[in-house]
C-alpha cells in the first residue's frame, strides 16, 4: 500500500532525535514555527514528522498542507481551507492505520510564508491560549530571498520578526544545545551508506567522513553531491564501473578537480552567491528598508566572511546594517560560539556555499587552500576573472572597443596585476631571459612556471611562439620550466584552429575572447573548442583599483581596525585584542585633541 507520508528518497536518515524533540515541543507549546534556509530539507522533515506520527502517535492526526495564498485558493477563507485539507488527509490516513475519532489534528504546514497575510489565521488560531482543545501546528517557512516579499510592508515584516523570536531549530549545533538541521557525522555516515546500498556501490573507508567534512553535514548539499557522484560514475572506465568501488581518490577527483562540478551544484542550490541569487538580492535591496546601504558594502561584507575559514565575528551590541541585511536575506548565518558570549559570528551555510561565493568574490580558490595544489592553467583563469575591463577600456587607443585598440602592454599590465593578487604576491619576473636572448613574458621562480601573452589572430605568428616551447625549442632548452602556458587574446572572429599534433603542447594553449559589453571571457582550446566562460570582475577586489572607495567607513580608524583580518589560529584572542587596541586608539585620539586645544589657548 502506498504510504503518503513516506519520503520519496530511499536513503534518508530518519533524524529520530530531531523528530522526537520537535514533537515534544509542539505537545508542550501547541505551535512550533521554524524558518529554514533553502535546500536544507524542510519538506522532507515535515514528511518524516508525519511518518513518525502515523506510526507511533495514534492520539495525533497528521495533516500536510503546502499553504496557498488567498489568491491561489480563490479567496477561500482560511477556516474552510483547513477543513477541506483535513478531510482529504483523514481519508488518506484511514487507509494506512485505524482511525481515531478523538485524535487531535496536527497541521504540518509547508511554505508558511504564504500565510503571513492571513492575519486572522495568525490571531485566531496560532495565538489562542487554549492549548488543550485546539489543534497543533508545525509551520516551516524559508529564510532567504525566496521567502521575502518584493515590497516590505508592516504586516509582512512583523510576521517575519515574530517568527524569528520563536525559532526552535537552528542550522547547526550551538552552545544552547538547540535542535539543529545539519547532520551529525553518524547521520551523514548513515545516509551515505544507505545511498551506497541502494545504488549498489562499494565504498572505501573514510568516504563518509570526507563528504561530511566538505558539506559540514548539510542535508541538501549532501543529497545533491550523491546525485552528482552517481551521474559522474557513468563516465569512468569500464573497469571502475564493473567494480562499482568508490575510493577516496576517485571521489576527490570528482569533487575537487572535475570541471563544472561547482557550476552544477550552484544551479540547483538556492541561497548561494550566484549571479541569479545576486540579481534577486539586488531587486529586493532596491525597495527594502536596507536600500540606503550601498550594494558595494553588502558585497564587501560577503567577501570578508568568505576570506575567513571560521566566519566573521562582531560584538553582539555592534549594529552593522550590511551584516544584518546579509543575514536577513539568508546569505549568511549567525551563531554564538561560547556560552555567555557577547559576540555574534557570521558564516556561510556550508563549505560548499563558501566555495561558490569565493569563486565570485575572490576569483580564486578559498583562502585556506594550499597554493601548491593550484595548477598554472587554473591560476591564469582565476587571474583573467579578476580583469578590470574599465581600466582596459580607459587605455583603448580608439573610441570604440575591440582587441586591436588595446595594446599588448596594457594586457600584460592587467594580467601581471591580477596574477600578483592570485599568487599572494610571490615574485613574478617579467620579460625573463635565461641562457638565450629570447624572453618569456612572465616567469615565476617558486613555481617554475612560464607564461607567454599573445595578441594575434595570425596562425603563423602563434605557431612561431609555440615552437619555442617544443622539445628542441629555446624555452624548452632552458630546462627550468615545470609547466608553461600560452594565452592568446583576440576577438572571437579572429580565432583559427591551430594544427598541433604534439599532444604535450595542445593542453598548454588557451585562446581568450573578451566581450567588453557582457563582461565575459570565453576561453577556447587550441582547436577552438569552448572550455569555459568566465564572468569578469563582478564583485571582486583587485590588489589595487582605479576606482575610488565609496565606503566611508574606510576613513574611520576604528572601522579599519574592526575589519582587519586575523588568522584563524588567533581567533580566541581576536575580540579582546580589538577592544584593547580600540581603547588605545581612543585614548591617543583624546590626548591629541587635548594637546591641540592646549596649543590654541
Amino acid at each position: 500500500m502506498n504510504n503518503p507520508w513516506r519520503p520519496v528518497c530511499d536513503y534518508l536518515c530518519e533524524r529520530s532525535d530531531l523528530v522526537n524533540s520537535i514533537l515534544q515541543r509542539v505537545r508542550d507549546t501547541r505551535v512550533v514555527i521554524i524558518r529554514f534556509i533553502p535546500v536544507i530539507g524542510k519538506t522532507i522533515l515535515l514528511k518524516l514528522l508525519g511518518y513518525h506520527i502515523h506510526k507511533n502517535c495514534p492520539d495525533l492526526e497528521p495533516i500536510f498542507i503546502e499553504w496557498k495564498t488567498e489568491k491561489q485558493r480563490n479567496d477561500l477563507p482560511y477556516g474552510k481551507y483547513l477543513q477541506e485539507e483535513t478531510a482529504v488527509w483523514k481519508a488518506k490516513n484511514a487507509e494506512i492505520r485505524p482511525h481515531n475519532p478523538k485524535a487531535t489534528n496536527i497541521f504540518l504546514i509547508d511554505e508558511g510564508q504564504n500565510s503571513y497575510r492571513d492575519v486572522s489565521f495568525w490571531n485566531e488560531q496560532l495565538k489562542n491560549p487554549n492549548i488543550l482543545s485546539q489543534p497543533k501546528f508545525i509551520i516551516v517557512c524559508p529564510r532567504g530571498i525566496s521567502g521575502l516579499s518584493a515590497i516590505d510592508d508592516s504586516d509582512f515584516l512583523s510576521q517575519v520578526r515574530r517568527i524569528d523570536r520563536f525559532q526552535c531549530v537552528e542550522l547547526r549545533s550551538s552552545i544552547n544545545g538547540n535542535r539543529h538541521m545539519l547532520f551529525k557525522p553518524i547521520e551523514t555516515h548513515t545516509m551515505v551508506m544507505k545511498w551506497a546500498t541502494v545504488s549498489h556501490f562499494q565504498f572505501e573507508s573514510g568516504i563518509s567522513e570526507y563528504l561530511h567534512a566538505i558539506t559540514d553535514g548539510h542535508p541538501g548539499i549532501l543529497v545533491r553531491i550523491l546525485t552528482a557522484l552517481k551521474l559522474s560514475f557513468t563516465h569512468f572506465s569500464a573497469n571502475i564501473r564493473r567494480q562499482r568501488l568508490w575510493t577516496l581518490d576517485l571521489c576527490y577527483s570528482v569533487m575537487d578537480k572535475q570541471n563544472g562540478f561547482l557550476d552544477l551544484l550552484s544551479k540547483y542550490v538556492r541561497g548561494c552567491w550566484t549571479p541569479d541569487e545576486e540579481a534577486l538580492v539586488r531587486q529586493y535591496h532596491s525597495t527594502s528598508l536596507y536600500s540606503h546601504i550601498p550594494f558595494s558594502r553588502i558585497v564587501e561584507v560577503l567577501r570578508k566572511v568568505a576570506t575567513l575559514l571560521h566566519g566573521y565575528t562582531l560584538p553582539t551590541s555592534y549594529s552593522d546594517k550590511a551584516f544584518a541585511f546579509c543575514h536577513h536575506v539568508g546569505l549568511l548565518q549567525t551563531e554564538q560560539r561560547r556560552p555567555g558570549s557577547d559576540e555574534t559570528t557570521y558564516f556561510f551555510a556550508s563549505p560548499i556555499h563558501r566555495k561558490i561565493a569565493c569563486r565570485r568574490l575572490l576569483a580564486a580558490s578559498e583562502p585556506d587552500t594550499i597554493l601548491d595544489q593550484i595548477t598554472l592553467q587554473q591560476t591564469c583563469l582565476n587571474a583573467i576573472e579578476r580583469f578590470n575591463l574599465s581600466l582596459l577600456k580607459a587605455q583603448s587607443m580608439k573610441p570604440y572597443i575591440d582587441w586591436r585598440s588595446i595594446s599588448e602592454t596594457a594586457i600584460q599590465n592587467e594580467i601581471y596585476c591580477c596574477l600578483n593578487h592570485e599568487l599572494h604576491n610571490i615574485e613574478i619576473i617579467s620579460e625573463y631571459s635565461y641562457l638565450t636572448n629570447e624572453r618569456v613574458d612572465f616567469y615565476i621562480f617558486s613555481k617554475k612556471w612560464g607564461i607567454e601573452i599573445l595578441q594575434s589572430g595570425e596562425k603563423g605568428a602563434i605557431n612561431e611562439y609555440i615552437s619555442q616551447f617544443r622539445v628542441e625549442g629555446k624555452y624548452h632548452g632552458w630546462g627550468i620550466m615545470d609547466d608553461f602556458i600560452i594565452l592568446n587574446f583576440c576577438s572571437k572572429s579572429s580565432f583559427q584552429p591551430l594544427e598541433i599534433k604534439d599532444v604535450d603542447i595542445q593542453s598548454h594553449i588557451l585562446q581568450v575572447a573578451i566581450d567588453f559589453e557582457e563582461y565575459t571571457a570565453e576561453v577556447y582550446t587550441y582547436d577552438n573548442k569552448l572550455q569555459v566562460t568566465l564572468d569578469l570582475g563582478r564583485g571582486r577586489q583587485r590588489s589595487y583599483s582605479g576606482e575610488p572607495d565609496t565606503n566611508q567607513e574606510s576613513l574611520n580608524p576604528y572601522m579599519q581596525l574592526r575589519d582587519s583580518e586575523i588568522p584563524p589560529n588567533e581567533s580566541e584572542k581576536t575580540m579582546h585584542d580589538l577592544r584593547k587596541e580600540c581603547a588605545q586608539l581612543k585614548a591617543a585620539h583624546a590626548k591629541m585633541i587635548q594637546e591641540i586645544e592646549g596649543k590654541k589657548s
